[in-house]
């Protein structure tokens, strides 16, 4: 870096500015353009363009048109949907416990859901007199199924 000893502003022209435009060196030719290199560019991208066309040319001779899925390539970042409990109970199926198994078990549940309310006091009816004693081998008072009915019918109306 120059430093310039000043004792005034105006000596800032003489010695600044003419030793600094002197030290400056202009190209000689200065609107000369250089033509080959665009000329060549536009070669370039003038073979690229026909040579994309040359390879990628789709050939079709029917009414249907199908792409391979081996040229496809799928990118996404949305996860897939699945149920939600498919990663608890995705793989629940074996040697013991299959399909057709857990299908039999659910039709029956769903049968016994769908049951009309006669068979479902019934069956309540059954499970009570049942279970009036643990030992059925002795005779030991208990209530008779009527009676259970009776009963029952008696505290729904309450």
């Amino acid at each position: 870096m120059r430093l310039w000893n000043l004792t005034e502003f105006s000596e800032v022209q003489d010695q600044v500015v003419l030793s600094f435009a002197a030290s400056v060196k202009r190209p000689a030719s200065r609107h000369r353009k250089k033509k080959h290199p665009v000329r060549v560019s536009v070669a370039v991208c003038a073979a690229a363009f026909v040579g994309t066309l040359t390879f990628f040319t789709v050939h079709a001779n029917s009414n249907r048109v199908a792409v391979s899925p081996a040229g496809i390539a799928i990118a996404q970042s949305v996860p897939v949907e699945k149920p939600p409990f498919d990663s608890l109970f995705g793989n629940r199926f074996d040697h013991q416990w299959t399909k057709a198994l857990e299908d039999e078990l659910l039709g029956t549940a769903n049968q016994q859901l769908c049951a009309q309310p006669d068979e479902l006091s019934g069956r309540v009816i059954d499970s009570v007199f049942s279970n009036q004693q643990e030992d059925l081998s002795q005779n030991v008072n208990r209530l008779d199924r009527d009676t259970i009915a009776r009963i029952s019918r008696g505290r729904k109306k309450a």
